[in-house]
């Protein structure tokens, strides 16, 4: 079960009394008081702490009424995570549920998970709750935790507030409360956290506009590992977005190339390549599954063709099946894996030529040169015909999404410049983009059309037409190509 929180956490002193929360409450609503219960959690992580320091913790809790096994994820706000519970297994010796250990594995590269804290809690939770039912917790916790393998214990108080989605404005008001008797927000995002990471082991963001190539690279690869996950979870869109890190990392090496070291970028620049590609037949399915869920969808109901969009789902479907074992193959392997700790060390020290940090007019002359590039390209694939026509625009396309993402890198340079060219080349990449992908399912309707054993006649028939309808839709953004304007960045 997975199961989203909106919780805010509060430190307070042991002798500091709750307020009267009953003064705060609206009209209708009550709250109730609960029993202590006692919650005992033994956390599980890698020696150097790998998932404490991206937001993960993994615990195994007896006590209160969610006792299992749970895999805390950030989620979209700063308060809120999503918590992947299994249950407790019988065994005298707790395994973490190799489940939830495969959602992390591109953070653990190999690392074995360990006990590495015990933190046993005293809760006292007083709920507030209106007609539909609650709206607000209030958890009142006394902790003991205890690191593994480390003499002694610590203790401390914090207040946990759970926020219900309607009850947004009623914990506001539970906050300003708190906050009225001394109770302070909570510096730390989990009582893990609080005993595991002092203040100077936390990493260190890059934000220096004199680091504006270091600072990409550690984004985009935070942003790799953290997608990662979702892709295992099976998340919407997940496969594209984990794709989009591995582009943006690719495309920040090619760009920005002749400012690292050669051997060093290429090597990394290979690998993502091949991850990439091992993304791109389960995206490329994705797409087509939702165009013929979509347009082609449409277009064969009007025509009265159910049963040629049931062959043609039911072939994507295996497709799909087939693509997804593979996805998931490689990344289980260990050229993954490999990959990930070359990401997060070249970004940690990236390897620039002659040990030189690169100077702004080297970084701004990079982004001209890739804007060039789109013209030149661009010009071609309009001059040729056919199937090379298709190649060339397909070239312009990747050539305008990796000039994008080089004005993207150096916005902390030109901040109104670069969104402008990122604009630009992103109305430019998704024009062609619409036509690449009716290329694709073009394609792909013909080999349908052409290889299916069992398509009757009449299935041929329709898929050949929807063919066409794909070729049409070539034609009409051929009609009106982007253009790709001069672009230079100057000084």
């Amino acid at each position: 079960m997975d199961v989203v929180e909106e919780e805010h956490k509060y430190e307070a002193e042991r002798s500091t009394e709750l307020p009267d929360i009953e003064r705060v409450l609206p009209s209708g609503a009550r709250i109730a008081h609960r029993a202590p219960i006692e919650l005992d959690a033994t956390y599980f992580d890698t020696t150097d702490r790998r998932l404490l320091r991206c937001g993960l913790t993994l615990r195994r809790r007896s006590g209160g009424g969610d006792a299992g096994w749970h895999l805390k994820v950030p989620g979209e706000g700063a308060a809120t995570r999503e918590e992947i519970r299994r249950p407790l297994s019988a065994a005298l010796l707790p395994e973490v549920p190799a489940e939830l250990a495969d959602l992390v594995l591109a953070r653990l590269r190999g690392e074995p998970l360990r006990p590495v804290a015990r933190i046993r809690t005293r809760r006292v939770v007083h709920e507030v709750l209106d007609s539909a039912g609650p709206v607000v917790e209030i958890a009142d916790d006394t902790v003991r935790a205890e690191v593994v393998g480390e003499a002694g214990a610590r203790s401390w108080r914090e207040i946990e507030v759970e926020v219900q989605p309607r009850g947004h404005k009623l914990a506001k008001r539970v906050a300003a409360s708190l906050r009225a008797v001394g109770i302070r927000p909570s510096t730390e995002r989990s009582k893990l956290a609080t005993l595991l990471l002092p203040d100077d082991s936390r990493d260190a963001r890059v934000h220096h506009r004199r680091e504006v190539l270091r600072a990409r690279l550690v984004e985009q690869s935070e942003e790799l590992v953290a997608r990662d996950l979702d892709v295992r979870r099976g998340r919407p869109d997940a496969v594209h977005d984990l794709r989009v890190a591995a582009r943006r990392l690719r495309s920040c090496l090619q760009s920005f190339a002749p400012l690292f070291d050669e051997g060093s970028s290429a090597r990394l620049g290979v690998e993502l390549r091949w991850l990439s590609g091992l993304l791109r037949a389960a995206r490329d399915l994705e797409v087509l599954a939702r165009r013929i869920d979509g347009e082609i969808g449409e277009a064969l109901a009007l025509r009265g063709r159910a049963e040629v969009r049931r062959a043609v789902k039911a072939q994507i479907e295996r497709e799909q099946r087939a693509a997804v074992a593979d996805l998931d193959e490689g990344l289980r392997s260990p050229r993954y894996a490999a990959l990930l700790d070359d990401v997060l060390a070249f970004a940690d020290r990236p390897a620039y030529r002659a040990g030189r940090r690169p100077r702004r007019q080297q970084l701004l002359a990079r982004v001209d040169h890739d804007a060039r590039r789109v013209r030149r390209r661009l010009r071609r694939g309009r001059r040729a015909e056919g199937p090379a026509r298709d190649v060339l625009l397909h070239e312009a396309r990747k050539a305008a999404k990796r000039a994008r993402y080089a004005a993207e890198t150096i916005a902390p340079l030109r901040p109104r410049r670069a969104a402008a060219l990122a604009r630009h080349f992103e109305e430019v990449q998704e024009r062609l983009g619409e036509r690449q992908d009716a290329v694709v399912s073009r394609a792909f309707l013909e080999e349908l059309a052409h290889d299916g054993d069992d398509a009757s006649r009449a299935v041929t028939f329709a898929l050949g037409a929807l063919a066409r309808d794909e070729e049409r839709r070539v034609a009409e953004v051929d009609g009106h190509l982007p253009k790709a304007r001069a672009a230079a960045l100057g000084g």
